[in-house]
Parts: C-alpha cells; structure tokens; sequence
C-alpha cells in the first residue's frame, strides 16, 4: 500500500516508521524466533525508521512506542498530508497533536479496531477519543463493517468516515496463484499430500484469540477420511498444537513461519482456508486466502468476515465454533459443487475493492 500511495503522491511521500516490526530477518522477541518474510519491505517508496526509546517495545502498552523525533521530522518535511493508524500508544497522539500543531492541512486516520465480544465502551474512553482525538482528523478511515461499527460508538459526523479496506498485495498472489497450479502435482508430492487428500489450512499467529484448538479438536471426525490439516505459523502456543501433532501425525503438517512464496504454494495445495478466532480486527490471511480461489470458513469475531465472505457462496460466517457446527460446515463444503465454483469468481470480483491500489486512490481523491 505504502508503494501505491508513493506512485499517487508522485514520488513525494515518505514512510516513517516508529519501530523495527516487520523488518526482513529480524529477530521476533514475542517468539524468540529469527523472522524472514522473503521480500524486502521497504522496497517502492521512501521511508525512514525511528529510534523507538520504548523498554517494552512489544508489550501493548500505551510506551510500547516512544519516538521523540515526530516533532522534528514534522517540522523539517512541513508535509501537506499525513497518514497514520493506531491511538493507543504514545506516538500516535504525540504525531496527531504536532500535525494540528503545525496546521497540517489533511490529517488522515485509519482504523481496524472491532469490538469484543460483550465489550462497553466507557464513558471516559469515548469522551477522551472523541473531543481530544478524532475531533482533530479531518478524514478518518474505517477498514471493515466490524470497525465501522466500533468507531460509531464514538459519534463520529458521517462526512468524516471513509472507506478503506484491509488489503493485501493481490497482484503478487494472483500471480502466484497461475504459476503454481502449473505444477500443483509437483507441490502435493513435495508436502507428501496424496492426489485424492482434501486439505485444510490454517495461516495464523499461534495466540490464544486465535483459537486454533477450535479446528484442530475436530480432527477425530475426520480420523477415517482423505483429510490433511495443514497448520501454518508460530508462537507462544506452539507447545499446545506440538501436542495435537504427536497424537494425529497422520492429519496435521506442521510447517513453521514460512516467507511469503513458500505460504503461496500452501494455498494453492489447499482446499479450504478456516480460521476460529475469538477476536481478530482483520487478519491479512484471509484476503490471501480469498486470492487463491478457496472457500473460507471463519468466525463472526473477525472484522472483516461479513466483508469478505457471502454464506454458501464463498464459504460461511459462523456465530460460534461449536465443533458439530465446524465439522457440518466442511462436509458441505468439500461435498457441494455448486460452492466450489462459485468461489473462485466471487472471490476474484469481491478483491478488486479490497486492493492497495484501491485505497491509494481513496486516500489521494481530494
């Protein structure tokens, strides 16, 4: 997205980041594991990278970001236009109160927040937000239909909200997508999946709001059917699913965090994409997923899942992850063709609008 909005800007832009997350080959404290994500993030645009004088730079902290230099850089580029994301930590409102400082012109906002299950937004929440915050943007952006409804509850005028929906690189996918299912047999035999195999991948951050044992306690149903359970990434919980894996070895691949052309053959092997999550603003995995032509199953907590996914058509919103439900669902799944080929178009249509040049274009309009 950053690559768009510099060919919009025309070469003007510049990226400021306020840490080292995301950079190529670094090292993931949370999961004391060397990250390497095959492509260089910082390639396309300009961009420049603070020091972070946070202790905890990876806790959720409102210090999790202290980046003194916002003012200085400010007041150095004078830019007529700035972009940002997030209001819970330091830099954020330490970069939203010297843009109003130095009468930026356009002070551009995106959120993906969504709300918890059961959660109430307090009183001194929504008054600090609304009258010391958002009141100072002047376009705020929302990502999804979940985190529409999450910035409502801060009585936001309605010229105010935008569109601006969670994408990913779908021209790279797609793209992936054509070459490897030249040599799909190649791949199934290089993961020791059998032609006849069914399989199910999971791409997810092993967290607890993941919710991973949600599928993986399913996996009984299927102890007698041509169904593998391909389970992709890392994390705190990864003792949990190591445990699933010694008793099914049968079902479940264990791959690891893999790079980006590595996860691309995954789902082009892949029969249908399920993630459980308990909350999860707008997993990326998904509209990867959506690239590749699969069917979906997810759970109604994910932000974008009322954007993304149309019931029997590409694949279904679940309430709950009720295991019966779950196991319901992929039987219909792997057994209707009229969802199966459905899909593929559906998903192809419904990604035009969730693109990094689409958003470059909302943001760059005015």
């Amino acid at each position: 997205m950053y690559s768009e909005f510099f060919k919009k800007s025309k070469r003007k832009s510049i990226v400021i980041y306020e840490d080292q997350a995301g950079k190529s080959e670094k090292i993931e404290k949370r999961w004391n594991s060397k990250l390497n994500w095959g492509i260089d993030l910082t390639k396309g645009f300009k961009s420049i990278l603070l020091k972070n004088y946070s202790k905890n730079p990876y806790s959720d902290s409102f210090f999790s970001r202290i980046n003194f230099q916002i003012p200085f850089i400010l007041f150095k580029l004078r830019p007529k236009k700035i972009f940002f994301q997030g209001y819970s930590d330091f830099s954020s409102w330490l970069l939203l109160f010297f843009s109003v400082l130095f009468r930026i012109k356009s002070i551009n906002w995106k959120g993906e927040r969504v709300l918890k299950e059961n959660e109430k937004i307090t009183y001194l929440k929504k008054i600090v937000l609304k009258y010391f915050f958002f009141k100072f943007c002047h376009k705020i952006f929302f990502s999804c239909k979940g985190n529409l409804e999450y910035l409502k509850k801060f009585d936001i005028p309605k010229n105010k909200l935008h569109p601006m929906n969670c994408s990913v690189n779908n021209a790279h996918f797609s793209y992936e997508f054509r070459k490897n299912m030249k040599k799909i047999i190649f791949l199934r035999n290089k993961y020791k999946i059998n032609k006849k195999d069914k399989v199910i991948i999971l791409v997810s951050n092993f967290e607890k709001r993941k919710n991973i044992k949600a599928l993986l306690n399913i996996i009984p149903n299927f102890q007698n059917q041509k169904i593998k359970f391909l389970v992709v990434g890392d994390g705190n919980y990864k003792k949990d699913i190591n445990s699933f894996k010694k008793i099914y070895r049968n079902k479940i691949i264990l791959s690891g965090f893999v790079d980006i052309k590595k996860i691309s053959e995954f789902y082009s092997i892949s029969d249908l994409f399920i993630l459980l999550s308990t909350y999860d603003p707008s997993p990326k995995t998904l509209n990867e997923a959506l690239n590749f032509g699969i069917p979906c199953i997810v759970s109604r907590q994910i932000g974008t899942s009322k954007d993304l996914i149309k019931n029997g058509i590409n694949g279904f919103v679940l309430d709950n992850s009720n295991k019966f439900k779950v196991y319901n669902y992929i039987k219909r799944i792997f057994f209707d063709k009229n969802i199966n080929n459905k899909t593929f178009i559906y998903n192809k249509n419904k990604l035009k609008l969730y693109s990094p040049e689409q958003n470059a274009k909302i943001l760059f309009q005015n």
